[in-house]
C-alpha cells in the first residue's frame, strides 16, 4: 500500500523483499497444483479507512466475498489468493525479489541500503515495513542510532506466533459449507478449506495453530508438530492426508502495539517504521498504517524540497 501510495504521488519507488514473492504474510502457497492462503486469511470491511482502502478492489474484483462470520460480518479473500492482491497493488513497481537487506547507513544525508551482500542503493527516503524485531536487528548491526523515543517505543511492540500447517487430503473432510472452522483446539485453532475460497478443485486445508501451541512447538521438529496437528483435524475425519508443509511464523499478530499509525524520524534522513504493530486493526491497521507514513514522507519532500 506504501509503496504504492508514493508511486502514485510521483516518487521513484524501489521494494526491496527478502520473500520470493512480497507480501510477507499476505501469503499463498502453490502446493500439489493447489494453492493455499497459509498467512492472513480475510479481509474485513469493518472500519471506515477499510471501506476506502478495499472497496475500490471489491468492485474491480481483485478481492472477493468469502463467508459471514459469527458477528455477521462479511469476510473477503484475495480473489487467487491472498497473495494476489499485494500483486496487483506491486504491478509496474521496481521490485526485488530474494533480497535481504543487511545494512543501512546514510552519507551526506541520503540513505544507502545494500542488499545481499553485495549491491547498494541510495535513496531520499526510507520506509520500513517488515515486523519490529527485524527492523531493530537491521538498525543495530548498521550500527545506527535511532531518536531515543523512536526506538522505546517500538521496543515495546510484542508479538505472538503461529504454526500453520497446510495439507491435500485424498477426499473432503467435515467443515461448513464457507470453508471455515474456528476449532477450537490449540493445535488446530482454525480450519480453512482452500476449495471454498475457488483456490483449488482438491481438498487443501490450511490448518493454523493457537499462540500458546505456537509458543510452545515454536521448535519443536517439523513432523512432530505436523503429526499433533493432523491428529487434532482427525477428530473431524477419516481422509488421509496426500502432502502437507508447515510454515512457521515467528511474528504472526502484534499483541502490544504503538498507539500511533507510524514512528518516523527525520535525522539523519527520514525514516519510517510502519506496519500492522501499529494502530488499527490487523490487515486493515497495517495498510492505514503504509498509507499514513507515505503521505507523512511525500509531504516532508515537498517542505524541504
Amino acid at each position: 500500500m506504501a509503496a504504492r501510495k508514493l508511486h502514485q504521488f510521483g516518487m521513484k519507488v524501489t521494494v526491496i523483499d527478502k520473500g520470493r514473492n512480497f507480501g510477507g504474510r499476505m501469503a499463498t502457497r502453490q502446493m500439489n497444483g493447489s494453492r493455499l492462503d497459509h498467512g492472513a486469511l480475510s479481509i474485513m470491511l469493518d472500519t471506515p479507512d477499510a471501506e476506502r482502502i478495499f472497496k475500490p478492489l471489491i468492485d474491480d474484483g481483485i478481492i472477493q466475498p468469502w463467508y459471514i462470520d459469527e458477528r455477521q460480518r462479511m469476510r473477503y479473500h484475495g480473489a487467487d489468493g491472498m497473495a494476489s492482491l499485494i500483486r496487483h497493488l506491486g504491478h509496474g513497481l521496481d521490485v526485488h525479489l530474494s533480497s535481504r537487506v543487511d545494512r543501512i547507513s546514510t552519507v551526506d544525508g541520503q540513505w544507502h541500503v545494500r542488499f545481499n551482500e553485495q549491491t547498494t542503493l541510495q535513496a531520499d527516503m526510507l520506509l520500513l515495513t517488515p515486523p519490529v524485531p527485524q527492523s531493530l536487528a537491521l538498525s543495530a548491526d548498521s550500527d545506527m542510532v535511532l531518536d531515543p523515543d523512536v526506538y522505546t517505543r517500538l521496543n515495546r511492540i510484542r508479538y505472538e506466533k503461529c504454526l500453520t500447517l497446510m495439507v491435500i487430503y485424498d477426499r473432503p473432510i467435515g467443515l461448513p459449507y464457507d470453508g471455515f472452522l474456528a476449532f477450537g483446539h490449540p493445535a488446530a485453532m482454525k480450519i480453512v478449506n482452500n476449495k471454498a475460497k475457488g483456490l483449488t478443485s482438491q481438498t487443501a486445508i490450511t490448518i493454523q495453530a493457537s499462540p500458546e501451541f505456537s509458543e510452545q512447538h515454536f521448535e519443536t521438529p517439523s513432523q512432530e508438530v505436523e503429526d499433533l496437528m493432523l491428529s487434532a483435524v482427525a477428530l473431524l475425519t477419516n481422509s488421509k492426508p496426500l502432502e502437507q508443509r508447515l510454515h512457521r511464523w515467528r511474528y504472526s499478530q502484534a499483541v502490544t502495539k504503538d498507539l500511533d499509525y507510524y514512528l518516523m524520524t527525520t535525522n539523519p534522513a527520514p525514516l519510517a517504521f510502519t506496519g500492522d504493530s501499529f494502530a488499527g486493526r490487523q490487515l486493515t491497521g497495517a495498510a492505514v498504517s503504509g498509507l499514513k507514513a507515505a503521505e507523512a514522507l511525500h509531504n516532508y519532500g515537498n517542505v524541504t524540497a
